[in-house]
């Protein structure tokens, strides 16, 4: 039987496809979501090796575990490039990185076949890729073709800083953590919302205070925002 990893695996209906027709064997899933976590193992009678974040994930040392695994599957979130993503308010979506470390998943694994699941966008003209400092040196060594594009970083400053400058210059001195990151768009998807912002923050404002007194102890740049975002936490809880 081929050994076999499903990545984003969620409740596990890609894996039971491929069980049923007699010729695999799941030996991992990857699935961050704790419920769909639970009905995957429900599912699949607890005998897979899960695994909780592909996110940095060592697969060369799993492939070595199971004396190399022969075929990986999975759909990565692809909201990236979806037609229904209409978001404009991040460059670079943070489920097209997602796809990405599918990709590395596969390249370390160096499987014999793989099989991805995800949209038609992802060939698209419109969504794609950018190239950054994180992953230039691979996209080198692969040989990828790539299109020389102009990007509007912003169109005028922000928080009296020049963006473009400072992706050029002190970069890491004005970058939030992704944790911080995660915790602040949630909380902007949900600012219209007032039922939804107010049970969001009671859940998350400890964790979001926290993040942020991290970014200023760390000495990064104090982004006015934070500072604000900060008080009104506290005026939601004072107002409850």
């Amino acid at each position: 039987m081929l050994k076999t990893i499903d990545l984003f695996a969620g409740a596990g209906g890609l894996s039971y496809g491929f069980l049923s027709t007699g010729e695999f064997n799941i030996v991992a899933a990857a699935e961050n979501n704790p419920n769909a976590k639970k009905t995957y193992i429900a599912n699949h009678n607890g005998n897979v090796l899960m695994i909780d974040d592909v996110r940095g994930y060592d697969f060369r040392a799993l492939n070595e575990l199971y004396g190399g695994i022969d075929i990986v599957i999975g759909g990565p979130p692809c909201q990236g490039f979806s037609n229904a993503n209409r978001q404009k308010n991040h460059i670079i979506s943070m489920n097209n990185s997602l796809v990405k470390e599918y990709f590395r998943a596969v390249k370390e694994i160096n499987p014999v076949a793989f099989v991805m699941e995800n949209v038609s966008m992802l060939s698209s003209d419109t969504h794609r890729f950018y190239d950054s400092y994180i992953d230039h040196d691979e996209v080198v060594a692969l040989d990828v073709q790539m299109d020389n594009d102009d990007l509007i970083i912003s169109e005028g400053n922000y928080d009296s800083i020049e963006c473009y400058q400072a992706l050029q210059s002190h970069y890491d001195y004005y970058r939030i953590s992704d944790a911080l990151f995660q915790l602040l768009n949630v909380l902007y998807k949900n600012r219209s919302n007032t039922d939804r912002l107010s049970k969001y923050i009671n859940k998350n404002s400890r964790e979001i205070k926290k993040q942020i007194s991290e970014h200023f102890e760390s000495g990064n740049y104090e982004y006015t925002i934070l500072h604000n975002i900060n008080e009104s936490i506290e005026n939601v809880k004072l107002a409850e």
